[in-house]
């Protein structure tokens, strides 16, 4: 490695697939990567993917120039698919503007796999070589690159190239690393920009692979609870409580481990014996005699995330427990309180759900000292001989900060809220109208209530399909029955049957909300295999009857993209805009999808290897007036997918109203992620709509020498600071780390 003849490369932590995982996900891939390869030896400064990984977005450029590479290898293989460019070097342009030069995959020059085929096979070995030093010719290359990584699951064919080489006088052929070859060659000067399309994670390789759609959500829903757990933990660091850096970095790396693509798709749910098949063959040889690898990655991952949840859960408790009690008065005899905390930097309203100790009366209110919302109680239990409730109301909380709460018996004048739903086939609030077909529960109209259009076809209704085994839901027979009618929400559940696997379907309209939820529920039992492999358009899918015409833009992280393929994978939404309006489908882990004539479908399962077990997931519709960017369509998918949360005060009382924010932005800016960093406050913030902004930031906690640097920690400057308010700029799609070097409470 001194001598330079081998190279550290990629610098991720693990063979995740970055474009369907979060910001921070991104970002600690590389920090702790880099981190750990730092300790093997030589700094890693190319970005190279082995042949089954796919990690490519259009803000990696930006990302890695971050992390301080210098080169960047496009090539992939099976999961995904990087658009040809016949150059022997260029300049990978991020949609920020960042630049890295970098090896292109080739356009005509066919370049073998490296071990996707054996030797004499289309696509691999000799023939392979030949055909590339022909391509490289008629291409006008000087020089060519063949072959790439390799992956220790892979088969090795390199001699074969070598004597393919040796065979040819007039070529001279050298071993050398990506940094060497880039370094004897010129990039091309015109900057290329890759868009989504170009770069492209195949959605097949994303909803199924055995158990792929449950762990990838089970992974976002871990990520979102420790980056809330940090941001607490880190403010209340700032009053003096222990910040726990060493259980926050293990659970990291849990996370981070579970997210490899091999604990994705060969974990217990694909092979209830916890083995992985060579070649995968159980499912067409059950009695496969050949050898078998006992990776038990559904155990292990399992305990990963289970001590990623235990350490986030302790955190987060307790740094809200510590926060609370400067604010908050000792009382044996205090009312039934809650406080509802809110991780993101914007205010939020939705619906929030609380056990309680039981609170007498027919009807209940929860009030903030201002506002009163009507209770609804959705359980009813007991814990240590004391009666407890499940509450539900629809609160407000504003950014990265908390509301008071009492639960308390409804006045008799006081207004009884929306009247209650009876009918199974109808959910309306003041916002949307859904009507369901009787006799199948398929959505059948959907109704945007401030602009009055109707969003689905006419004569058409949202169905379950599926090409193998046949499954078509509006030719089959499904029992709707009301789920919930209360003061907050109300909810239909369809169940039914697809071959011999039960589904059940919850939808969900909670009365305040623009959002129309889904929750599925699939029971595929010892295993079911829907669809053909590779086949968007046979697999099992939710498929909503929109309408076509539509500019079609997708997310991926840190950034939202114009897409023209009907198979996008989308990391929280796909929006269809229309004229003066759209419909946004938000996803939580089903980022596959299909477009088709007869509408958008969500990708559920996936040709081969088989889905076995309970599988749940969510996703919405988000119809909305204006486009994307006005609608804030990429703040309805967080708060979809990670609803508001309250905590009860035991024993102790705060004076209503009780508003506290320990942060405020300005509109258009996302705060990623906020945590100690070495004893030392950082913040990440990033821009999701395209917009160069002046950013002013206001905290409760003040900032010792704020300065702005880059991801892996490399000065770019001070950052202004004036009585409590930090400023610096933001640009159009920019991420910026905001590190002081402390944080101090004591501030109002």
């Amino acid at each position: 490695m001194a001598s330079g003849k081998v190279e550290n490369v990629k610098g991720m932590y693990s063979d995740a697939y970055l474009e369907v995982l979060g910001t921070e996900s991104n970002l600690r891939q590389f920090e702790f990567g880099l981190r750990a390869m730092g300790r093997m030896g030589g700094a890693v400064r190319t970005f190279a993917l082995a042949y089954d990984d796919f990690a490519f977005h259009p803000q990696l450029p930006q990302i890695l120039r971050g992390f301080s590479f210098e080169r960047a290898v496009l090539r992939c293989g099976n999961p995904g698919r990087i658009a040809g460019v016949d150059k022997e070097a260029l300049i990978w342009k991020g949609l920020d503007g960042a630049l890295i030069p970098a090896i292109p995959n080739y356009k005509t020059v066919p370049v073998a796999k490296m071990g996707c085929c054996l030797p004499g096979r289309s696509g691999g070995g000799i023939n392979t070589m030949a055909r590339t030093l022909v391509g490289a010719e008629k291409a006008g290359f000087r020089t060519v690159l063949a072959g790439g990584l390799q992956d220790h699951t892979m088969t090795m064919h390199g001699e074969y190239e070598w004597e393919a080489f040796n065979a040819i006088s007039p070529v001279q052929a050298t071993p050398t690393t990506f940094a060497d070859y880039l370094a004897a060659l010129a990039p091309d000067s015109e900057p290329r920009f890759y868009t989504a399309d170009e770069l492209l994670g195949r959605p097949w390789a994303w909803c199924g692979f055995g158990s792929l759609n449950e762990m990838a959500r089970e992974d976002r829903q871990l990520e979102r609870l420790l980056v809330t757990a940090e941001m607490f933990s880190t403010l209340a660091s700032a009053f003096g409580r222990a910040y726990p850096a060493a259980q926050f970095d293990q659970a990291w790396k849990n996370l981070l481990s579970s997210q490899d693509h091999f604990v994705y798709g060969c974990g217990g749910a694909q092979n209830p014996e916890g083995y992985h098949v060579g070649g995968l063959q159980e499912p067409y040889m059950p009695n496969y005699p050949g050898p078998r690898t006992p990776i038990t990655t559904e155990t292990v991952g399992r305990e990963w995330k289970n001590y990623v949840e235990e350490v986030a859960r302790e955190a987060l408790d307790g740094a809200l427990a510590d926060l609370l009690r400067r604010e908050t008065t000792p009382a044996a005899d205090a009312p039934a309180q809650v406080v509802v905390h809110n991780a993101a930097n914007w205010e939020r309203s939705g619906e929030v759900q609380c056990w309680i100790p039981a609170v007498p009366g027919a009807e209940l209110i929860a009030s903030d000292g201002e506002r009163e919302q009507p209770v609804a109680v959705l359980a009813r239990g007991a814990e240590g001989g004391a009666a407890r409730m499940l509450v539900s109301f629809h609160a407000n909380a504003p950014s990265l900060g908390f509301r008071g709460y009492t639960i308390q018996p409804r006045s008799g004048d006081a207004s009884g809220g929306m009247p209650r739903q009876t009918s199974p086939l109808t959910l309306e609030n003041r916002l949307l109208r859904a009507t369901f077909d009787a006799q199948t529960g398929g959505l059948s109209g959907l109704r945007e209530k401030s602009t009055g259009r109707e969003l689905l076809r006419a004569g058409q209704q949202a169905r379950f399909l599926c090409a193998y085994p046949e499954v078509d839901s509006a030719r089959a027979t499904a029992r709707l029955e009301m789920d919930r009618s209360d003061a907050v929400a109300a909810g239909v559940r369809i169940q039914g049957v697809f071959g011999r696997c039960a589904y059940q379907l919850r939808v969900t309209l909670p009365h305040e909300s623009p959002v129309l939820e889904f929750e599925l529920e699939m029971d595929y039992g010892r295993g079911a295999i829907f669809g053909y492999k590779g086949q968007p358009g046979t697999l099992l899918r939710h498929l909503f009857p929109l309408a076509a015409g539509a500019v079609r833009r997708i997310n991926l992280p840190f950034g939202v993209y114009e897409t023209r393929t009907d198979n996008p994978v989308a990391l929280d939404f796909l929006d269809l805009g229309y004229d003066g309006h759209g419909v946004a489908i938000i996803n939580d882990g089903v980022p596959g999808l299909h477009l088709a004539g007869d509408g958008v479908a969500v990708l559920l399962g996936d040709g081969f290897p088989p889905l076995r077990g309970l599988h749940r997931c969510r996703y919405a519709l988000y119809p909305h007036a204006g486009d994307w960017s006005a609608a804030r369509v990429w703040g309805r998918a967080r708060e979809f997918q990670q609803p508001l949360a309250a905590r009860p005060l035991h024993g102790a009382r705060v004076a209503l109203p009780f508003v506290k924010s320990y942060l405020r932005t300005p509109p258009g800016v996302v705060l990623s992620g906020l945590h100690l960093h070495e004893g030392r406050p950082r913040a990440r913030f990033y821009e999701p709509q395209g917009v160069a902004r002046a950013v002013e930031t206001e905290w409760a906690v003040a900032w010792e020498k704020p300065g702005l640097t880059q991801l892996d920690g490399r000065p770019l400057g001070a950052a202004e600071q004036d009585r409590g308010k930090v400023r610096f700029d933001l640009p159009a799609w920019g991420i910026v780390t905001l590190t002081g070097a402390a944080l101090k409470g004591g501030r109002s």
